[in-house]
């Protein structure tokens, strides 16, 4: 079925959505991204919403009906462009200066989607019910809603049950992941001009540790130096559990501990965090604080 005319919220309640999902965003990538396991998929779905209100404002003045098949269409086309996006981003800003990673992965990537096309549907449904109310008040033909709408939604709704029963869990500790790997990306641009040699001398440290006193020595970068950093699951405002090791060669590397026990190698030749080891996934022989034996190193 399709509805004629603008939407009930019309063109600047579209604009008030766009500004939250952006504001949403850049909160969103201070943190609750990787925190809060729901928060990028409430984001997706409040996209899609969004895109359906500016599919119901904006497809009747350009002659587009608004049926669900175009208005899920459209939301798909959207939801491309944004992964494209996200993708350049991580190749771009993430690799070369340390930018907070943006994709968590092809499960991260559908979930998406699905999310999308559930806000979409809802808004769909939501908004075609109270066209079908005035009609049916105005003496109009109601057809309701077509076999291939329900379904449409009815399988999004079951993918959508699937994937959060099967995947929760895996996404909670790949999340926390990207964030470790995000966070040690950001404090490595640092090594770039050198390994910060402690007033203690060379050895292990905790990153909050060196954080502090290198905003002590060096007052004029301490607005580049993050407040505080720690692992997501395991550190403290105190006790960030990412490490620092500086040897005596002016060689150092920063590490944390991953969840995934899965995560590919990627420095096959080392066995435990190694000053001037390269970047990577390590295996090692002893488990970390979040139980896995695989490590993440940035070194210089």
């Amino acid at each position: 079925m399709s509805a004629r005319g603008g939407s009930a919220l019309g063109g600047k309640k579209v604009i008030y959505l766009i500004v939250f999902l952006v504001i949403a965003h850049v909160v969103g990538m201070e943190g609750p991204y990787y925190n809060t396991w729901y928060y990028d998929d409430f984001l997706h779905f409040m996209g899609g919403l969004t895109l359906a209100v500016a599919a119901f404002e904006f497809f009747p003045k350009i002659k587009l009906k608004t049926g669900l098949v175009n208005i899920l269409i459209f939301i798909i086309i959207i939801a491309i462009l944004w992964e494209l996006h996200e993708y350049i981003w991580d190749r771009v800003l993430v690799a070369d200066y340390g930018f907070p990673v943006m994709q968590l992965g092809i499960t991260d990537t559908i979930s998406d989607f699905l999310f999308a096309l559930l806000g979409g549907s809802v808004y769909f449904f939501i908004f075609s019910g109270k066209t079908k109310r005035y009609k049916l008040q105005s003496g109009a033909k109601n057809k309701g809603f077509t076999m291939v709408e329900i379904l449409v939604v009815v399988a999004i709704l079951g993918i959508i049950i699937s994937m959060v029963g099967v995947n929760l869990f895996g996404a909670r500790t790949g999340a926390r992941d990207t964030k470790r790997i995000s966070d040690l990306n950001q404090i490595g641009r640092f090594l770039s001009f050198g390994c910060p040699m402690p007033s203690s001398g060379a050895g292990e440290y905790d990153l909050n540790v060196l954080l502090q006193e290198y905003r002590t020595n060096y007052p004029q970068y301490a607005n580049n130096i993050p407040a505080s950093i720690s692992d997501p699951k395991t550190g403290t405002s105190v006790l960030s559990n990412y490490k620092y090791i500086v040897d005596s060669n002016d060689d150092c590397v920063l590490y944390a501990n991953l969840e995934n026990g899965e995560a590919k190698v990627d420095l096959p030749a080392i066995s435990d965090p190694t000053p001037g080891g390269g970047r990577g996934v390590l295996e090692s022989a002893a488990a970390g604080v979040n139980g896995s034996y695989k490590y993440y190193q940035i070194s210089n």
